[in-house]
């Protein structure tokens, strides 16, 4: 009985003994994985036509689209969590002024015109020109639609991910990088869709297009605000209305003239150098007294001042390390050499100094 307990325990140790995988054991087991992969892919891939298939009808009308969120409401918060059809129905008794509401079916329209993009942006590899014009036809259907939309932007602003229409479908995990998850606010649609496709020679003349739509957007959001504020709060003091009436023109003389800027320099990185510069160097001229205009003449010289290059010929012997040759001063030759520069201003007349002279900062 021992010899035959011994021999058991020996079986038992040689049993539990490591081992290391075969090539062939790795290659069965690489080839479940990608199997596994591809399943799950493609089931992936079946939900997302089935719900923007089922998006793109939702959207095609106001009431199909609160049709379609009703629907996606009561397999979310009650379907999903076995609450009884009674109690859905009186939800939505509760509900029935804001979903009669012509504007709220409106921006619903909308969440799901952005939704089914994003399901197309997280089928991509990045910016493409196709998803920059997408959007930024949406943005322009909804500037369009103002009136259409009032007191929606909430819905506008929310995350499509988070909203039922995605969550019904199990899509609410979705994450696309570099994709804002809603329409509003317009900054983070602009710099990380709309614009950087355009970011180029051949699109320089759209990207400035592009920039011009994106600054009026900006200015239509703060007097829209501020007049529905005004038109909302008649019982509002007058310091308060004073307060909301400044938002504008606090808009016209601080925020625009920051994003105007920030056009040229795009416009200029882009290839679109001469005119760019032409355009910069005026609006330098017209706005010296903005609090950011020194950090714009600095970042102009930058920009038109030749990059040194590895032909540059060292300095000869008599000469002082740090003499260097100075670039003229902004509002007279902007290109201290042409040759050097690669591209000559023929025309220096654009940067003529205007009547009045520049600010001391303009030429130290």
């Amino acid at each position: 009985m021992m010899v035959l307990g011994a021999a058991a325990l020996t079986v038992g140790n040689a049993a539990a003994a490591p081992e290391q995988l075969s090539e062939s054991d790795r290659a069965a087991l690489l080839k479940k994985l990608d199997v596994i992969k591809e399943d799950n892919e493609a089931k992936v891939e079946a939900r997302f036509r089935a719900a923007n298939s089922a998006y793109r009808q939702a959207m095609s009308s106001g009431s199909e689209a609160v049709k379609f969120y009703l629907d996606c409401v009561k397999k979310v918060n009650f379907d999903d969590q076995n609450k009884s059809f009674r109690e859905f129905r009186e939800w939505r008794d509760r509900q029935d002024a804001k979903l009669s509401a012509q504007e709220f079916r409106r921006a619903l329209q909308y969440q799901l015109r952005w939704l089914s993009l994003t399901l197309k942006a997280a089928s991509s590899d990045g910016p493409t020109t196709e998803l920059s014009n997408e959007a930024a036809d949406i943005i322009a259907d909804i500037f369009a639609d103002g009136e259409k939309l009032e007191g929606q932007v909430g819905v506008l602003q929310q995350g499509v991910n988070g909203t039922f229409f995605a969550r019904a479908y199990k899509l609410n995990g979705i994450q696309v990088e570099k994709w804002p998850m809603s329409p509003l606010p317009l900054a983070r649609v602009f710099d990380e869709v709309i614009l950087p496709p355009l970011r180029n020679r051949a699109s320089v003349e759209r990207l400035h297009r592009a920039w011009e739509s994106r600054i009026d957007y900006e200015a239509q959001v703060v007097k829209v605000l501020s007049s529905s504020l005004r038109q909302k709060n008649e019982s509002k003091s007058r310091e308060e209305k004073d307060r909301e009436e400044l938002a504008y023109e606090k808009f016209l003389t601080e925020q625009r003239p920051e994003l105007v800027w920030q056009m040229e320099v795009d416009c200029f990185k882009a290839g679109d150098q001469r005119e760019a510069a032409r355009r910069m160097f005026r609006h330098l001229t017209k706005n010296l007294t903005h609090t950011r205009a020194p950090e714009w003449e600095k970042e102009f010289r930058q920009l038109i001042t030749p990059k040194a290059t590895v032909s540059d010929k060292p300095a000869a012997s008599g000469d002082s390390a740090g003499d260097e040759k100075p670039v003229a001063s902004v509002g007279r030759n902007v290109v201290a050499d042409k040759k050097a520069a690669g591209e000559a201003i023929e025309d220096n007349r654009m940067f003529d100094v205007p009547e009045g002279g520049l600010d001391p900062f303009m030429v130290r």
